[in-house]
């Protein structure tokens, strides 16, 4: 699963095999170490929740996408490439939330493995 995060943005592109984990047990997540502290693992995960719209939250050094069970569901078994939602925050602030599913790039990228990448719609 690829974390994309700029600004108040945050983009989750998912793999086949990331969408197969989350279809079978309702989360899928990845994580990153920043350096050797035990503290500096910053944990990302898609989970499905009883909610009514996408909404993120960020605790205990995770940052955890949540889709409503229903609209996962629709996601997962159709076509449909994205999800997208402004979540709003604390601070009369929002976030914008993109779900996608990743797709292999038009052109060769170097060191890039693409093999587990969706067919492009194009090619």
């Amino acid at each position: 699963m690829k974390l994309r995060i700029r600004g108040n943005s945050i983009r989750l592109r998912l793999s086949q095999q990331n969408v197969k984990v989350f279809e079978e047990n309702g989360r899928v997540e990845d994580s990153i170490q920043f350096g050797v502290a035990a503290g500096g693992k910053l944990i990302y995960a898609l989970e499905t929740a009883d909610v009514k719209k996408l909404k993120c939250e960020f605790k205990d050094n995770t940052l955890t996408v949540f889709v409503p069970n229903e609209l996962a569901k629709i996601w997962i078994e159709s076509q449909l490439v994205g999800l997208e939602h402004l979540d709003s925050t604390t601070e009369n602030d929002q976030v914008r939330i993109l779900i996608e599913k990743d797709f292999k790039c038009m052109h060769v990228r170097i060191n890039e493995d693409e093999s587990d990448s969706f067919p492009h719609p194009r090619t």
